[in-house]
């Protein structure tokens, strides 16, 4: 059996097609990395900062922050008035200037001096704030507004409601926790989580999700596309190859998987220094980008958040995996299967669409893995109307149970099935 599954994956890993689409993937995924990385810097400062300081806003941190930063614009200002003949009373003028004036050149060692100072400044003017902004974050009236936004009406609108009211209570939560008043790169400004969980991240899941039914489909249809049925199915373990085929499909699934995810990974890590954040928590208001801030349902730490959308997206590539081997039962080539899954998937992202405004259908249809890998970015997260609580959980549990009904049939119907 052993033997078998290892000749499945050598055909695999064999084939040009499959074996070209890792490499222009792995190389798309360190590009994205390294078009992005510009103000590395900056955000080694911020980790440097977070490691000396510590992750709490306190008044104490506070105050050494506002000590820092008369420090930093003075070594600022030393340098401006070097170079430009001028000081600034803060670092974002500085910083303005420079932008404007094409005929001033700086250093590195240079820009990372006025680096920390804008740093310093960037987070002084937001600190004192952060406690008003939660206060004020109207639940109830974001939930009215997401049902006007969607012209939602009928028991879809009183789940919308129920969701923001769990949230509510998550909110204070959060703020009894003290969540949010955490040192965090700054969101609005560097966006690492959108770039990280949607940018980067999706396209993992993207590229893995090709590479998955591919390899699953090429393994399962390889004897029929290449005529050796007749032989291979009619030998004494016969219809039993199936089972190790689904088995290679998995394996398949999961090393190109983890390939794409190590090497992007470990380029984005050598890039962007989080040695001293992993442990902050994700719901921190200077992770928030936009308006609303990001909420996660739980209390969970960047580290812990991670780790679990790297664990979504694995099994995430299983259901897809899966969904291609069942395909393929029925549909003997493997570029066909691969149009079918497309279609599939649109018809998954459509029907949502297509459901009633007032009907909890809009929710239920939302609960598929084609869903999930639409926005990574707000995995575990609480976010606008459809994003409810336990959205991944049941999801991965109702398609657990579908996917593995649906491998028992196929291969049950795939003994009996007529191979000539």
């Amino acid at each position: 059996m052993k033997n078998i599954i290892y000749q499945e994956l050598r055909k695999v890993f064999v084939s040009p097609v499959i074996a070209s689409l890792l490499i222009i993937f792995t190389v798309y995924n360190i590009f994205l990395i390294y078009d992005h990385s510009f103000f590395r810097d900056e955000i080694a400062v911020v980790n440097e900062v977070i490691g000396i300081y510590g992750t709490d806003i306190t008044p104490d941190s506070i105050a050494a922050f506002e000590n820092e930063y008369d420090s930093a614009l003075e070594n600022l200002n030393v340098l401006a008035q070097k170079k430009l003949s001028k000081t600034y009373q803060d670092a974002s003028s500085f910083f303005t200037d420079i932008s404007t004036d094409s005929n001033q050149t700086f250093t590195e060692a240079e820009l990372t001096v006025a680096s920390k100072a804008i740093v310093f400044e960037m987070y002084l003017d937001e600190m004192n704030g952060i406690g008003d902004t939660y206060e004020k974050l109207d639940l109830k009236r974001t939930a009215e507004s997401e049902i006007a936004n969607y012209n939602l009406s009928g028991e879809a609108a009183e789940s919308v409601r129920k969701t923001f009211s769990q949230l509510e209570t998550r909110k204070a939560e959060m703020i009894e926790n003290g969540e949010h008043q955490t040192l965090f790169f700054h969101g609005k400004t560097y966006m690492l989580h959108t770039f990280l969980f949607r940018n980067l991240l999706k396209a993992i899941l993207i590229e893995a999700l090709i590479l998955s039914v591919l390899a699953a489909a090429y393994i399962n249809t390889y004897e029929f596309e290449n005529k050796t049925h007749f032989i291979t199915y009619s030998t004494k373990r016969g219809r039993k190859l199936a089972v190790d085929k689904l088995i290679a499909s998995f394996t398949t699934s999961m090393s190109m998987t983890t390939f794409l995810i190590a090497f992007a990974m470990v380029c984005y890590f050598s890039v962007f220094n989080y040695s001293n954040v992993w442990n902050v928590p994700i719901s921190s208001y200077f992770n928030a980008e936009f308006k609303f801030p990001y909420i996660s349902w739980f209390e969970l730490n960047f580290a812990e958040y991670f780790g679990l959308c790297i664990l979504l997206l694995y099994i995430c590539q299983l259901f897809f995996a899966a969904i291609a081997f069942v395909l393929s039962i029925f549909i003997k080539n493997s570029y066909l299967v691969f149009v079918v899954f497309l279609l599939v998937w649109g018809m998954a992202v459509m029907i949502p669409g297509l459901v009633p405004l007032d009907s909890n259908l809009l929710f239920t249809t939302r609960l598929n893995p084609f869903t999930l890998v639409n926005n990574p970015h707000l995995w575990f997260m609480a976010w606008g109307a459809f994003r409810v609580k336990f959205q991944e959980i049941t999801t991965v549990g109702i398609w657990s149970f579908i996917l593995l009904a649906g491998l028992f049939i196929s291969l049950a119907r795939f003994k009996k099935q007529n191979i000539y």
